[in-house]
C-alpha cells in the first residue's frame, strides 16, 4: 500500500510539472504571437461575420462562394456514404433473418437503419434538397436517427456501449462535414451526452456487456462520450479551417489565372510573340510567331523544350538569366507572387542576324511551387521602345552612357507626313557591307571612309544597319522591291570630331547602288562641328616657333619665281625646281625632311656635299 501511495504521489507530481510547462509554453506563445492569435480568433468567428453582416468586398464574396461550392461537393459525398452504410446494414439484417440466426441488433434499430437509408436516398434522388441552407438540418437529421436507436426502447443496457461505439465510428464522425459551423456539431454531441447521462442515472447496469467490459460503473460511458464530444468538436473546427484554406487557395489560383490571361492578351496586342518559360528558362510550348522571327530557314523546327538563352550571345544570355532568375521571398502560393519586368536584349536568329528585342516578363508560380515566366517579345530594331525608363536595364541620357544608348527610331509612312524643314541638311551614305561611310556632304566630307564603329558609338546602330541590309537582300532574293519605308531618329549619338559626341535628328532609308549593293542614306540637320585643336590646323609650310614678322619674312622669301622657258623643258618644270630650291634653303630641317630635293637640282647637290663633309 505504501508503494501504491508513492506511485500516486509521483504521478501527481509529474502531471503537475507537465501542466506547468505546458501552461508556460502557451503563455509565451500568447505573448510573442499576439497577432497570429488574433488572426486565428478572427478566422474562427468569420462565419458570424458572413451570417450577420453584409459582404463588403468582392474578395470576400468570392471566398464565400468558393467555400460554399466546396462544402456542397463534400456534403454530396457524405450523404452518398451514409446511404451506402445504411444499405450494408440492411443487407446484413436481411442475411441474418434468412439464415435464422439471432439478430445482432434489435428490430427497432433495424428500422432506424432503414429510415437513415431512405433519407440518404431521398437526397440523392432529389438533389435540390441539398442546399447551403439545409446542410445543418440534414446533419441534425442524420444524427437524430441513431440517437433514437440508443433509447431504452431500442437498445438494452448491456448493448449500450457497443451500439454507441458503432454509431460514433460509422455515423457521427463521417457526418461532421455536413455541418457548416461548430455550433451544430456541439448541439448534436450534447444530445448524445445528455442521453448517456440520463441512462446512467435511470438504467440498472448489472451485467457484463458484449465487449467483456464491466458496466457496473455507469460513469464509464459518460466519460467516453465526453471525450468523443471534444474530439468531434476539434475535428469540426479543423475541417472548417481546412476548407477555408482550400477555398482561399482556389480563389487565389483563379485570380492568378485571370491575371495571367489578361496579361497574355495585353502582351499579344503589343508584342510580336508571347511565350512561356519554365523555371529552367525553357519553352513550355512551341510559338509560331517567335519561330518565324528566329528560325527563318528551319520552318519545321519546334521551340518546345529549347532554352531561351540559346538564341542570345553569351554576354546577353548571362544578363538575361540574371534578370529572369531574380526570385522573391514571398509564398509560392500567394497571388502576390506574380511580378512584372521589362528589359532589352539582342536575339540571334538562324541566319546569325542580331535583332534588338524588348522583353516584357511576367513571373508567377503554379501549384507545383515552380516559377514560370510569361514573356512578350517585341522587335524594336527600327521602332521606339515601349518600356523606356521603366525597363530594368533602362539607359541614361548622359554622355557617359552614350556607348550603350539605343537608337530611338520611329517608322514613317511617307516623307510628306512631316512638317517642312528649311534647315540645311547633311547627308551620309553608309556602305552596309563594309560598314564604312561611302560618301558624305559638306561639312562632313572628311568623314568619307570612316568606319561605322568609329562614327556611331552605339552598337545598336551597327546592328540596325546590318538588319536593314539583310531585309533588303531578303526581298531581293524573292524578286520583290524593298518596302518604301523612311525611318526617323532623334538624338542619335555620333562622333564627328573625337572625343566630342554630337546628337543628330533626321531620317534614314535604304538605297541601292548600280552594282546591286544596298546602302543606307542618312539625312539630318547640318551639325555644328566643334573646331579641331590648333595642333591639327598647322599648315604644312608653317614655320613652328617663328614670330609674326618672321612669318611674313619667310612668306616673302617663298615667293615663287616667274616661269622661265628652258631648253627642252616647259616653264612649269623650271618653276617646280625653283620651289624645291627655295624650300631647301628656307624651311627648317623637320619640314625639309618631308620634301626631299628633286634629283639633279642644286638642293640635291648641296645635300650631297654636306653629307660628304660629315
Amino acid at each position: 500500500m505504501v508503494l501504491e501511495d508513492w506511485h500516486e504521489a509521483a504521478f501527481v507530481a509529474a502531471a503537475t510539472v507537465f501542466e506547468l510547462a505546458l501552461f508556460t509554453q502557451l503563455t509565451m506563445l500568447l505573448l510573442y504571437r499576439k497577432k497570429a492569435v488574433k488572426e486565428w480568433l478572427r478566422s474562427r468567428l468569420s462565419f458570424l461575420k458572413y451570417a450577420l453582416l453584409p459582404l463588403c468586398s468582392g474578395k470576400e464574396e468570392a471566398l464565400v462562394r468558393e467555400s460554399t461550392y466546396l462544402h456542397m461537393r463534400i456534403a454530396r459525398g457524405v450523404i452518398t456514404y451514409l446511404a451506402v452504410v445504411a444499405l450494408f446494414g440492411l443487407i446484413l439484417g436481411q442475411a441474418t433473418a434468412l439464415m435464422g440466426q439471432p439478430f445482432w441488433l434489435s428490430i427497432p434499430q433495424l428500422w432506424n437503419i432503414l429510415a437513415s437509408g431512405l433519407l440518404g436516398l431521398t437526397c440523392l434522388v432529389f438533389p435540390s434538397i441539398l442546399r447551403p441552407s439545409t446542410t445543418d438540418v440534414l446533419y441534425i437529421a442524420f444524427n437524430a436517427i441513431p440517437l433514437v436507436a440508443l433509447f431504452p426502447s431500442h437498445c438494452l443496457p448491456q448493448d449500450l456501449f457497443m451500439s454507441w461505439f458503432v454509431i460514433f465510428i460509422l455515423i457521427r464522425l463521417p457526418s461532421i462535414p455536413l455541418a457548416s459551423c461548430g455550433l451544430t456539431v456541439l448541439f448534436a454531441d450534447a444530445s448524445f451526452l445528455a442521453l448517456t447521462a440520463l441512462r446512467r442515472r435511470y438504467d440498472h447496469f448489472e451485467v457484463v456487456d458484449s465487449l467483456g467490459l464491466s458496466t457496473r460503473d455507469p460513469t464509464l460511458l459518460v466519460r467516453v462520450d465526453m471525450y468523443a464530444t471534444v474530439s468531434t468538436l476539434a475535428f469540426s473546427f479543423i475541417f472548417l479551417a481546412s476548407m477555408k484554406m482550400k477555398a482561399e487557395l482556389i480563389a487565389g489560383t483563379n485570380n492568378l489565372s485571370s491575371q495571367l490571361s489578361a496579361a497574355s492578351s495585353l502582351l499579344r496586342l503589343t508584342c510580336d510573340a508571347v511565350v512561356e518559360l519554365d523555371s529552367e528558362l525553357r519553352f513550355t510550348d512551341h510559338s509560331p510567331e517567335l519561330s518565324a522571327m528566329l528560325l527563318h530557314d528551319r520552318p519545321g523546327t519546334t521551340l518546345k523544350a529549347k532554352c531561351f538563352t540559346d538564341f542570345m550571345q553569351p554576354v546577353d544570355a548571362g544578363r538575361a538569366m540574371e534578370i529572369l532568375g531574380a526570385s522573391s521571398n514571398r509564398s509560392a502560393f500567394s497571388t502576390q507572387e506574380i511580378t512584372a519586368h521589362a528589359f532589352h536584349t539582342r536575339l540571334v536568329d538562324s541566319c546569325s542576324s542580331k535583332l534588338c528585342a524588348e522583353v516584357f516578363q511576367v513571373k508567377y508560380s503554379k501549384l507545383d511551387g515552380k516559377s514560370y515566366h510569361l514573356l512578350g517579345i517585341r522587335d524594336f530594331t527600327d521602332i521606339k521602345s515601349l518600356a523606356g525608363t521603366n525597363a530594368v536595364d533602362a539607359f541614361t541620357e548622359s554622355q557617359d552612357s552614350v556607348m550603350s544608348s539605343p537608337v530611338q527610331l520611329s517608322p514613317r509612312s511617307s516623307v510628306g507626313d512631316s512638317e517642312p524643314d528649311c534647315q540645311p541638311k547633311a547627308y551620309l551614305d553608309i556602305d552596309t557591307e563594309g560598314m564604312v561611310v561611302q560618301s558624305a556632304s559638306q561639312p562632313l566630307m572628311a568623314r568619307a571612309g570612316t568606319a561605322c564603329t568609329d562614327l556611331f558609338p552605339s552598337p545598336h546602330m551597327t546592328m540596325l544597319l546590318n538588319q536593314l541590309r539583310k531585309e533588303a537582300e531578303l526581298f531581293a532574293k524573292r524578286g520583290e522591291d524593298p518596302p518604301m519605308r523612311v525611318l526617323s531618329y532623334q538624338d542619335m549619338p555620333v562622333i564627328f570630331n573625337a572625343p566630342h559626341v554630337n546628337r543628330i535628328t533626321g531620317n534614314m532609308q535604304i538605297t541601292q547602288t548600280r552594282f546591286g549593293r544596298f546602302n543606307v542614306l542618312l539625312t539630318f540637320s547640318r551639325p555644328n562641328i566643334r573646331p579641331e585643336p590648333e595642333a591639327r590646323k598647322i599648315p604644312v609650310a608653317t614655320l613652328e616657333g617663328h614670330s609674326e614678322p618672321a612669318r611674313a619674312k619667310d612668306a616673302k622669301a617663298l615667293e615663287l619665281p616667274q616661269p622661265v622657258a628652258s631648253r627642252g623643258q616647259p616653264g612649269l618644270w623650271q618653276l617646280s625646281q625653283g620651289i624645291r630650291e627655295q624650300l631647301d634653303r628656307q624651311l627648317p630641317r623637320a619640314v625639309r625632311r618631308r620634301f626631299p630635293p628633286v634629283p639633279g637640282s642644286e638642293g640635291s647637290r648641296m645635300a650631297q656635299d654636306r653629307a660628304k663633309d660629315l
